[in-house]
């Protein structure tokens, strides 16, 4: 947008006062550019967008990568910004007044040809922008250039031609940009591990951002107001909520302090609302899974875990169901009487066994997802691991077998069977 240039080191360009070079060094380390890819991206992921945008080529190796990932940890941001544009590489490619381009469609003297398909991975198009892509941030190149593996290039001969009816097929651009995955992997849901993490990643860091909520009964309206929003956020697995469906007179009965937000979260769980949308019409265990979600913030640890509020359920009833939730001892330590329950997946917890992290993996699938209008429909995410105790049915690693998936590596190191 108009208002997110940079004017006046734009006047200094125009006007002589800095180079091409000096022009790209303060857009790098803008604000902006820090906010689009660097805080929302993963560090390996920041690292391949430098070399693309600064240098105009893709990394060539894991060793480029390490050194500048040092940098970046060391010493910081703009540092690394710095050893791109300062590198010789950069002043005999472009000089000081040319802007940089995309160089990683030739061979270049002195570059292994591995660069020139890594190329291919990172920029998926002219019209592409590296903003808003469907991937969410995953890392083109990481199981590349750990595997040591050049990628296949398609051949050209191979893709339909676009006058042929025959061969003419409507597909959304998300069906056709499907992540692309080399060497060996573990796949659930269509994604791999290390690509499921880096969303996770990407999801935590928002969450982390973002803070737990907490009402202060002595506040004003338009606090009271973010509250109960944020209420209805959690609560309803960010589902919309219609004026004409709200709680206004438990709303009401909130902000006059006559009721605590741990009260509120009861009412809403117990709400005609909730559970024309989350318990009539969801299989068992599927309900289950999002009163762990909604209402403690997590997913469920254990096959144990559902069968006991599965128990409730049938023995004493919906409301005692929700009831066990609320008055919970695991309640009350996180959340207390007045904050507003968030998702405590993303950390290891006291007590907690580690399954519930990954089994989290399988329960958000993205910030924007609805757990009403969800891609897997109203089908139980976690009942078949929690049964085999296996999460995400991780199989056992050969060691016979080259590890270059960081998941996997990890696991081995450590000797676990599960992480």
């Amino acid at each position: 947008m108009e208002s997110e240039r940079l004017v006046q080191i734009e006047s200094q360009l125009c006007s002589g006062q800095i180079t091409v070079m000096e022009f790209v060094r303060l857009l790098a380390k803008s604000e902006r550019y820090r906010i689009l890819f660097l805080e929302k991206c993963s560090n390996l992921r920041t690292i391949e967008l430098n070399f693309k945008h600064l240098l105009g080529r893709a990394p060539e190796n894991s060793a480029e990568i390490s050194e500048h990932i040092r940098i970046l940890v060391e010493e910081g941001f703009e540092a690394e910004i710095d050893s791109y544009l300062d590198s010789d590489e950069y002043f005999q490619s472009f000089g000081t007044n040319i802007v940089p381009y995309y160089r990683g469609y030739k061979t270049q003297t002195g570059k292994n040809l591995t660069v020139f398909t890594n190329s291919f991975q990172l920029l998926r198009g002219a019209s592409t922008s590296d903003q808003s892509t469907f991937k969410e941030n995953y890392l083109e190149l990481h199981q590349t250039l750990l595997g040591n593996l050049s990628h296949q290039i398609t051949n050209i001969d191979s893709i339909p031609k676009v006058d042929d009816p025959t061969e003419q097929k409507v597909e959304s651009l998300a069906t056709q940009e499907q992540p692309i995955i080399t060497g060996q992997d573990i796949f659930y849901n269509g994604s791999s591990t290390t690509q499921r993490a880096i969303i996770c990643q990407n999801h935590y860091k928002t969450i982390v951002n973002e803070g737990p909520i907490k009402f202060i009964p002595s506040g004003s309206l338009e606090e009271a107001e973010l509250v109960i929003k944020a209420l209805y956020k959690q609560v309803f697995g960010n589902a919309y909520i219609m004026e004409s469906e709200r709680l206004t007179v438990v709303e009401s009965q909130l902000k006059q302090g006559r009721l605590t937000v741990r009260e509120f979260v009861r009412r809403l769980a117990k709400s005609e609302l909730y559970k024309s949308r989350f318990i009539n019409n969801c299989p068992r265990y599927r309900s289950h899974e999002l009163n762990f979600k909604h209402l403690l913030g997590r997913a469920p640890d254990s096959y144990q875990e559902t069968s006991y509020h599965s128990q409730i359920l049938d023995s004493q009833g919906y409301e005692a169901d929700i009831d066990s939730y609320i008055d919970s001892e695991e309640y009350k330590q996180a959340f207390g009487d007045n904050i507003v329950p968030y998702y405590q997946g993303y950390k290891s917890q006291t007590g907690k066994s580690l399954l519930g992290y990954t089994n989290m993996f399988e329960m958000l699938e993205s910030l924007s997802t609805s757990d009403k209008a969800s891609f897997q429909g109203n089908q139980s995410r976690l009942q078949k691991s929690l049964m085999s105790n296996n999460p995400i049915n991780i199989q056992p690693v050969n060691v016979n077998q080259p590890v270059i998936d960081p998941v996997k590596l990890i696991r081995k190191a450590l000797k676990l069977r599960f992480i």
